[in-house]
């Protein structure tokens, strides 16, 4: 016996693979979330694949919204990499009420076989020498802030890429807002 399923566009799958990443990962400037936000970016990607393929077929509908979320879950891991955002004003190294927080959930998180690698990094304006020592002043006002909270200095790690590695190209100011930043990763040892 020949089971025919409903073909799904590529289309589709790939809006639902990627369904959710958005909104998931270590995003200061959005609630943190310990495990990645996986759960809501899979529930996301099952819904966006299996309500439509549910009004097809109930059983259709179930594999599809396991599929979805599935697909979601493995595209918000690979795309986030459990990596926060800290962004900064123009020629700053000063920490947000807001990262602050960010930062005090996060310590409370990092375990004795976890390390904190923090890299910085500016925007293209000003000597580069400049901007490598600003850089530096952004990692370091991160890695401080969780020593102060308790993650030992031994568990962070701190470099400084300066304006050589921009996220964006530094073609307008919201790009170079965006280059403005400083990169913090919970990775096991």
């Amino acid at each position: 016996m020949k089971i025919n399923f409903p073909r799904v566009p590529v289309l589709v799958l790939m809006l639902t693979f990627l369904t959710g990443c958005v909104s998931s990962g270590y995003k200061a400037g959005s609630a943190y979330k310990p495990a990645d936000d996986w759960s809501s970016c899979s529930a996301k990607g099952g819904l966006a694949l299996g309500l439509p393929a549910a009004a097809f077929d109930l059983a259709t509908g179930g594999v599809a919204l396991v599929a979805g979320a599935l697909m979601s879950g493995v595209a918000c891991a690979v795309a986030d990499d459990g990596m926060a955002v800290m962004q900064f004003g123009l020629d700053s190294s000063t920490l947000s009420q807001e990262q602050m927080e960010f930062l005090d959930k996060m310590a409370k998180d990092v375990k004795p076989d976890m390390v904190v690698d923090v890299t910085g990094h500016a925007c293209d304006l000003g000597e580069e020498s400049y901007n490598q020592t600003l850089s530096l002043k952004r990692a370091k006002a991160v890695k401080d802030y969780l020593k102060k909270k308790g993650v030992p200095d031994s568990q962070i790690r701190m470099s400084g890429k300066g304006e050589l590695a921009p996220k964006v190209t530094n073609s307008s100011e919201s790009n170079r807002s965006m280059n403005r930043r400083a990169e913090v990763r919970v990775i096991k040892k």
